[in-house]
């Protein structure tokens, strides 16, 4: 049988349908990537531009209130403005637009390792790892106990030949703060809190201290389980003379100052003690430890 017409129709089919899919893949546009619209950043240059163009005051302070900004309202920068024609109006709008910008661009947040930033309340060491980075490491308060009376009994039994001793006891034989370095830099910080919290925190632990001044760097007497520190003996009260370190202390600014002992300090237990403490005879409170390990 003969099927050479239905052959040819087939293929007539086949070969119409081939051009209609290449067609349609050639003549399909492609999807356009979506730009997010800016807005144009005007200067005082194009300003000047517009008005020497003749633009009216009305488009030129349109087109700075639709446009961001980088202007100079300075003193220098508004007289040659004024020299370029610039009308008192379109500067005014200048200065205005600039200072909206300026007041709606995020401050930028303060840098914790720098130390002329501001800081939360409390004592800082600062740190420098093995390329030299600062960083600063905060001082955690530690706890001591109630004041330990020693030696009363033998000041009674002595008729006073043997002064009454009293100490403070922190628990633990190591600060969990250490260095390594022999005279660390400390940053106090008394300011208000930048972002809002540590204030009541420092209150509790040192109400009224206000200066680093208050404070006193002693050499802790450390033990295996505990560290103790002599604040009080006979009439005399804070911490001993052969326990206490000098040091020299700077105001960095209000509220903010930089402590670094007078000598290298040996390896031992250490604390910022306030000198307060013992003088209004608080019967418990907080001390700033710090260790110091191998001295390089």
């Amino acid at each position: 049988m003969w099927r050479g017409p239905r052959f040819c129709m087939l293929t007539l089919a086949a070969a119409a349908a081939i051009p209609w899919f290449s067609l349609a893949a050639q003549v399909t546009p492609p999807t356009p990537t979506q730009q997010p619209a800016q807005r144009p950043v005007l200067t005082n240059d194009d300003v000047i531009r517009m008005v020497q163009a003749g633009l009216g005051d009305g488009v030129v302070i349109a087109r700075i209130r639709a446009s961001a900004n980088r202007f100079d309202t300075s003193i220098d920068a508004l007289i040659r403005l004024r020299e370029a024609r610039v009308s008192d109006a379109v500067m005014q709008a200048m200065t205005e637009a600039g200072a909206a910008q300026e007041a709606a661009t995020p401050a930028a947040a303060p840098n914790p390792n720098d130390p002329a930033s501001p800081h939360d309340p409390g004592i800082y060491l600062l740190v420098r790892d093995s390329a030299g980075a600062a960083r600063l490491v905060p001082v955690e308060p530690t706890v001591f106990s109630a004041v330990k009376a020693s030696r009363g009994f033998m000041s009674a039994m002595t008729s006073g030949l043997v002064s009454t001793q009293a100490k403070v006891v922190a628990l633990g034989g190591r600060a969990r703060t250490r260095t390594t370095t022999a005279r660390p830099q400390f940053f106090f910080y008394f300011e208000a809190s930048p972002t809002g919290g540590g204030a009541a925190l420092w209150e509790a632990y040192f109400s009224g201290a206000s200066s680093a001044s208050q404070f006193t760097l002693v050499k802790l007497d450390a033990k295996r389980d505990r560290r103790e520190l002599v604040v009080s003996q006979g009439s005399s009260s804070g911490p001993r003379g052969e326990d206490a370190v000098d040091f020299d202390l700077e105001r960095v600014r209000a509220g903010a100052y930089r402590v670094t002992p007078r000598l290298d300090l040996q390896p031992g237990e250490y604390c910022f003690f306030y000198t307060a403490a013992a003088a209004m005879g608080q019967a418990g409170g907080s001390l700033f430890d710090f260790g110091v390990d191998r001295v390089r």
